[in-house]
């Protein structure tokens, strides 16, 4: 019996690839296309949640988060599939391309949660460390000179 060839982004991108430049460049281009348009969405998402002070700072803001969704989704998506075991990572390029842009600059926020979080799962477990505290105030200094 044969199975059905799979309908994700990335065969659709392949496809229309392969109109427009060719066979041999649309495997190239078509993932690359899914996660700019991921990218784009991703962007939009974030862009939306910020002052901006003309539409060219928000072209600039577009363009700077997708390029770095171009550096980081492959290995963050090649990343995901080992962790879970999946045989093809093309179908999760557009998702996690929307994911990267569309967090944008609040990754430093969503990194300290994802540590808090890690350390309290890891706190909870028999055996485990306990589960990070805030330090202790800084003491006043005495009368001394140092």
């Amino acid at each position: 019996m044969q199975s059905s060839p799979s309908l994700d982004i990335v065969t659709v991108a392949i496809a229309v690839a392969t109109l427009l430049f060719g066979r041999d460049m649309a495997v190239y281009i078509g993932p690359y296309a899914a996660i700019v348009l991921g990218a784009m969405l991703g962007g939009v998402w974030s862009a939306s949640r910020r002052q901006t002070s003309s539409n060219l700072a928000t072209i600039g803001y577009l363009a700077f988060w997708v390029l770095v969704t171009l550096l980081f989704t492959v290995p963050a998506t090649e990343a995901v599939v080992g962790y879970w075991g999946l045989k093809d990572a093309r179908p999760l390029f557009a998702p996690v391309a929307l994911l990267i842009a569309g967090i944008g600059p609040d990754w430093p926020a969503v990194v300290l949660w994802f540590l808090k979080l890690r350390g309290y799962v890891v706190g909870r477990r028999p055996g485990g460390a306990p589960p990070p505290t805030d330090p202790p105030p800084p003491t006043p200094p005495t009368g001394g000179a140092l």
